[in-house]
């Protein structure tokens, strides 16, 4: 072999070697993976929000809450990133337990005026199974999920995103219900970290 072809073979060697990205664990640290992307995330926004608002006690809505759901219809009507309008065509919320069916209820209203079922394949803690559901779906949709808090930001890192540009201390405060956490994807489904951001809502509720 020629000096000139070794290198040739060296250099298609090197080109059939994955891209590495910087991507996150639940706890926001930084690992190394390859970037292959997820076919099913191809083109595709994941939008994530935490239910409405909650009462003392029971596992429904509040009044505020129920305001805040019904709002939803005309705020995800009219959402815009970029300047350009979304047209959502998938709704997640968290499986309903004895304890909560809020995120249910908080897309309800909009499931009925948009004629969109709610998916809930997954429980509260078993976000790594649906961020894997999610990677396995068809791609080029518009995504709206409806999540407990507390996982949220163990939701984006399952997704690529860094829970630690969204949340301070990585961590979605009890007490905030109002935003919206936007994340975007490449046509080879890999994450796109300058359109990842969180959206603080335009509702009075």
């Amino acid at each position: 072999m020629t000096r000139l072809s070794r290198l040739l073979a060296c250099s298609l060697a090197l080109c059939s070697i994955p891209v590495a990205a910087l991507c996150y664990d639940a706890a926001g640290t930084p690992t190394i993976q390859a970037a292959h992307g997820a076919p099913g995330l191809a083109d595709t926004t994941i939008l994530i929000v935490r239910h409405a608002e909650k009462p003392s006690e029971g596992n429904g809505l509040d009044a505020q809450g129920v305001a805040r759901s019904e709002a939803y219809v005309d705020y995800f009507r009219t959402f815009r990133l970029d300047g350009a309008p979304i047209h959502i065509d998938t709704l997640v919320a968290t499986a309903d337990s004895a304890q909560s069916e809020r995120p249910r209820l908080t897309l309800a209203p909009l499931s009925q005026a948009l004629h969109i079922p709610i998916q809930q394949p997954y429980a509260d803690a078993a976000v790594g199974d649906l961020a894997d559901w999610l990677k396995a779906g068809p791609n080029r949709r518009m995504i709206l999920v409806a999540w407990h808090h507390g996982e949220i930001p163990a939701l984006v890192a399952k997704l690529g995103g860094d829970p630690a540009a969204l949340f301070t201390f990585r961590h979605w405060s009890p007490s905030v219900f109002g935003d919206v956490v936007v994340l975007r994807f490449d046509d080879n489904g890999r994450l796109v970290p300058s359109q990842t951001r969180l959206v603080h809502e335009d509702i009075s509720v």
